[in-house]
């Protein structure tokens, strides 16, 4: 048979070639920012599954920053915060337990710029928030790595990203509707930093007021929003860790081990007296 003969079919047509390629053609996302927003949270098991094929990061970012944005504004508004007395509280708390107390005028100042700081929330929450999350994606990405998962840090940050911002804002939402049923004059010298939050999702707030600084950290971090959080990203992660060696029992393991060291460190600094103050 001659080379002609070969390249043609039975009825003289071009007999079919296979297609290779040296890569394989990414999937398009099947969601858009709303379905993933809402899917993380009502289907994670298939909007997961949209992120692996398709990651994205800048949307979910910015839903993060708007929410943290939106709810400083929304507490500047509503609770009208006394920031100057809350910084004296916090600043007078710590010096009370390091048992260091500066003199009257070095305290003002520290008051005044603490003071001046606080009043810049929104524009902190702006700027840290891209950084927090890249840095906890990168924390995850190297426990990734150990558990030689075959993925890639943007599928990790992806996750991370749509795992905080849709969770962050229910706990936004919530939040909101905690102060506005509060007594707003209660809540103009309340500590904002207090890792226990404004509404009352954490076991701290079984606690009696007199409670240690160290046991009311402690029972904060069993918290509703946080403890969702810990569960879609164990999913998320197994979702993304391109084979099947890595089961959730596996993330789950990454995700609670560092999960346990921030508690540890918060328990520390805790205990030294740095941190929220009741």
């Amino acid at each position: 048979m001659s080379q002609l003969e070969d390249q043609l079919g039975p009825e003289g047509q071009p007999a079919e070639i296979p297609f290779q390629q040296d890569r394989p053609i990414g999937e398009p996302a099947r969601m858009g920012p709303a379905g993933r927003l809402v899917g993380t949270l009502m289907s994670p098991g298939e909007t997961f599954q949209d992120i692996n094929r398709k990651p994205t990061i800048i949307a979910p970012i910015i839903i993060a920053m708007v929410t943290a944005i939106g709810l400083s504004l929304f507490l500047n508004w509503q609770a009208k915060p006394d920031w100057k007395q809350i910084a004296r509280t916090v600043i007078t708390k710590q010096s009370e337990r390091l048992g260091t107390k500066p003199p009257e005028d070095q305290l003002e100042k520290q008051i005044d710029i603490s003071a001046k700081i606080d009043q810049f929330l929104p524009l902190i929450y702006a700027v840290f928030t891209p950084i927090v999350f890249v840095v906890a994606s990168g924390a995850l990405a190297l426990g990734m790595l150990l558990l030689q998962a075959k993925t890639t840090f943007k599928r990790i940050l992806s996750v991370f990203a749509w795992v905080n911002c849709s969770v962050g804002l229910v706990n936004a939402i919530v939040a909101g509707a905690s102060l506005m049923v509060r007594d707003p004059q209660s809540l103009r010298s309340q500590d904002y930093f207090n890792p226990w939050g404004i509404a009352p999702t954490n076991l701290s707030y079984i606690l009696a007021d007199d409670a240690s600084q160290v046991l009311r950290t402690l029972f904060s971090f069993f918290d509703v929003f946080s403890i969702w959080k810990l569960l879609l990203l164990i999913m998320g992660l197994a979702a993304i860790a391109g084979t099947k060696k890595i089961t959730t029992a596996k993330t789950g393991t990454l995700v609670i081990a560092l999960w346990l060291l921030i508690l540890i460190i918060s328990l520390g600094f805790a205990a030294l007296g740095f941190g929220a103050q009741q």
